[in-house]
């Protein structure tokens, strides 16, 4: 390797900035990964391609490196302005093998993320988890004017498939500005993640008020229903069963009676609103 221009083993010009060699160097690794392509004189390019970075991502080497490129590699010639004390050798040694790990482990994460794809891809992925939203939405719109435990079953899927969708979001945007390199995919992830949570939820609540409006005009009825202002709450019965409603805000009109007619749903009696004006 010491033969060769390093920075034409990462395919770019001569003295390229450190930006363009973590980028190149992220391209050639995940085309030569042992991981993608098994081939033994891939996994020893992969190699080269390894130590090269590990020079020229290095800034003290880098910089040494480029003086003797430019000085035809003389060895006689070594600049005063390379020495430095043992002490920042071993800290910037250091560091530099954080940085190669996190470099290395995001061409790993990548791989790891193109080979689940294959076996579930993103837009079944996005399927699935819009499924599980939905039915998340309808067990809260199906229960919510009643006591059951479908509330809470809505909520935990409507919130559960919310945190999937936003993992899937973010490996999928994040996949994106790696290998394009641009940086405007991680902040889509943000954005669609907002815009679909908020559509979940004023589409729940319009829903829930669909659903009362088309209850009482299809199926209303009016009948008596006793009001305990004390209590909050409001009582009655509709074909042999016995309804008992907590209620917060009162009418004005309806303040000091303790009997007031109300329109109920025959097919969902929970379902109710005052009948002002009577």
């Amino acid at each position: 390797m010491t033969d060769q221009n390093l920075y034409q083993i990462l395919n770019i010009p001569e003295y390229s900035d450190i930006y363009l060699v973590k980028k190149s160097f992220r391209q050639l690794a995940l085309k030569y990964h042992p991981d993608r392509n098994p081939d033994p004189l891939v996994s020893e390019k992969f190699k080269t391609i390894v130590k090269v970075y590990e020079i020229l991502n290095n800034p003290t080497l880098k910089q040494n490196y480029d003086f003797r490129l430019k000085n035809g590699f003389d060895k006689s010639v070594i600049p005063s302005s390379f020495e430095e004390s043992a002490s920042d050798k071993l800290k910037k040694v250091y560091a530099q093998r954080r940085r190669h790990q996190k470099e290395m482990q995001e061409v790993e994460n990548i791989t790891k993320y193109e080979k689940s794809l294959i076996n579930l891809p993103f837009i079944w992925r996005i399927v699935i988890i819009g499924l599980v939203h939905l039915t998340g939405i309808l067990n809260i719109l199906n229960d919510w004017y009643q006591t059951g435990n479908k509330i809470a079953l809505g909520i935990f899927l409507f919130i559960l498939s919310s945190l999937f969708l936003w993992n899937e979001l973010y490996k999928y945007f994040w996949y994106k500005s790696v290998i394009k390199d641009e940086e405007k995919y991680s902040r889509q992830a943000y954005s669609i993640f907002i815009i679909v949570f908020l559509v979940g939820v004023f589409t729940t609540f319009s829903l829930i008020k669909l659903k009362k409006v088309c209850q009482l005009k299809n199926f209303g009825k009016v009948i008596y229903a006793d009001l305990d202002q004390e209590r909050g709450k409001l009582s009655y019965s509709y074909n042999d069963e016995y309804f008992l409603m907590d209620i917060y805000n009162v009418p004005k009109e309806f303040e000091n009676k303790e009997q007031i007619l109300i329109r109920i749903s025959t097919k969902e009696p929970e379902i109710w609103e005052y009948i002002s004006g009577y």
